[in-house]
């Protein structure tokens, strides 16, 4: 069962990663909810309006109430499922994997990640025992709860609003954030902006190798900073106004210097 990882489902799509697989997973993924209220999104993969079929099968199978968003990053599931009070939420993506990949994530209903293997997900997977139920499926727009995030990321952000950004998107799901960044007040250049599943612009994953052309970008536009995204953007690699890529580590200790003061405790994992 190598598809089940410590936090997702992913693997090879037709190969490791079937439909008929990913319908039992949303079964399980159902039952694990009780039937309730929950939210599902994807990435901008090829394979991944097919799995998103399959899953919502096996999940409106156990009289879940499910909120469609279609594509969309997975850190708006994780705000819109908190915010509704929702059970729980589930996400096609296989994050910054090549293309052939393709998985499903999972959220609990504080928007946090729920490990699979520490759930009862994987225990209804094993065992079956499915919940049974005529389920309800509500497709909503994902701009509605885009726009739902930026009023949110506005009030607790006081942001400069001259700052010139350079936004590469992947052709993955952030291609639909263009307009959050511009009402936060930002002066942004996108590249890599159309969604393309096969992630033709730069690949999947966001690094010092893939994001060159947006470095440049940076700097030949006298920008203050850029953003290379993964294809679900929960992956943010920042390149700073000279053209280089900041490690991850860099940017949390930046982060924590101003946030914090000296004597108070930063826990790293």
């Amino acid at each position: 069962m190598t598809v089940f990882r410590a936090y997702d489902v992913r693997g090879v799509y037709g190969a490791e990663l079937t439909e008929d697989l990913v319908r039992r997973v949303g079964q399980s993924f159902g039952s694990f909810a009780g039937g309730g209220e929950v939210s599902l999104g994807r990435d901008t993969r090829v394979s991944g309006l097919s799995l998103q079929k399959a899953f919502l099968e096996g999940l409106l199978g156990t009289g879940c109430s499910v909120y469609s968003y279609g594509i969309i990053p997975i850190a708006v599931i994780s705000f819109i499922t908190r915010k509704k009070g929702l059970k729980a939420a589930a996400y096609i993506s296989a994050s910054h994997n090549p293309p052939e990949y393709n998985g499903v994530r999972f959220r609990t209903g504080d928007g946090y990640g729920l490990l699979y293997n520490d759930s009862t997900i994987m225990k209804f997977y094993r065992e079956g025992g499915f919940l049974s139920g005529k389920g309800r499926l509500e497709e909503l727009s994902a701009q509605a709860a885009i726009d739902e995030y930026c009023h949110y990321v506005k009030d607790l952000l006081h942001l400069d609003s001259n700052l010139k950004v350079v936004l590469d998107m992947g052709n993955g799901s952030a291609c639909t954030m263009a307009s959050f960044y511009r009402n936060l007040g930002l002066d942004t250049t996108v590249i890599n902006g159309v969604m393309d599943g096969l992630f033709s612009g730069r690949g999947p994953a966001p690094n010092e190798n893939s994001l060159r052309p947006a470095c440049r970008e940076v700097v030949r536009g006298g920008s203050d900073f850029g953003v290379g995204f993964d294809p679900d953007a929960d992956r943010g690699i920042i390149i700073d106004d000279l053209g280089r890529v900041l490690p991850p580590e860099k940017v949390a200790i930046i982060i924590a210097r101003r946030r914090y003061k000296p004597g108070d405790l930063v826990i790293s994992g």
